[in-house]
């Protein structure tokens, strides 16, 4: 199936539960375990959650994942072997009042370039009871910020190196399983085309 290929069948869409091989990553660097520990420990209400995987070469994936149109592949976080991976709660769904399913905002473009920066924002911002304090000197804010700003860098080399061009990012401020109990919620999915590998990244928080 090459670039130029008619959209794939559902019926080819659907078979890929069963033909495509998906394996999970379970080794991260310091760079990964020291961000985690920091949102982790100022989302205490909440939490932080990455993993990755590895995708097959398959004619099906690789039609949408070229053309920067995984969202539409419900296999992107559904199939059995990412939901298998992850803790239980991401296996369940989230039960929703009707009001605000009709709000969800689905899976949004983003650009691998802005990516640290997002999660540097969520690295200073904190969560909700720990948010920067104002009361602070700008010069420790400042250097909140580097700190921030530094760390999300060496997150992102560790994750991908210096390739931006080949990494597509979707995000969803939606609570897409029962682990986003929270009302303040973000998911970051960043597929590399090099590397076959998806990394997903969630965040939640609640009062």
């Amino acid at each position: 199936m090459s670039f130029r290929d008619q959209v794939p069948t559902r019926e080819q869409i659907d078979a890929l539960d069963e033909e495509l091989q998906v394996s999970a990553g379970t080794t991260y660097g310091v760079e990964v375990s020291a961000v985690l520990d920091w949102l982790r420990e100022e989302r205490p209400n909440g939490g932080a959650h990455l993993a990755r995987f590895r995708f097959g070469p398959h004619p099906v994936f690789d039609w949408f994942a070229t053309r920067n149109r995984l969202p539409e592949l419900n296999c992107m976080l559904d199939h059995p072997a990412v939901r298998s991976a992850l803790p239980e709660a991401f296996q369940r769904p989230f039960p929703l009042p009707e009001a605000v399913e009709r709000r969800l905002k689905g899976w949004n473009p983003g650009v691998a370039i802005q990516l640290s920066r997002e999660w540097a924002w969520s690295l200073y911002a904190g969560g909700m009871y720990t948010s920067v304090d104002l009361t602070l000197s700008a010069g420790e804010r400042d250097q909140r910020a580097h700190r921030a700003i530094n760390a999300a860098e060496a997150l992102y080399a560790a994750l991908f190196g210096d390739r931006y061009a080949t990494v597509n990012v979707y995000k969803t401020p939606d609570p897409w399983s029962a682990w986003f109990p929270g009302l303040f919620n973000i998911t970051w999915v960043a597929y590399d085309l090099d590397q076959r590998a998806l990394l997903l990244l969630c965040l939640t928080d609640m009062d």
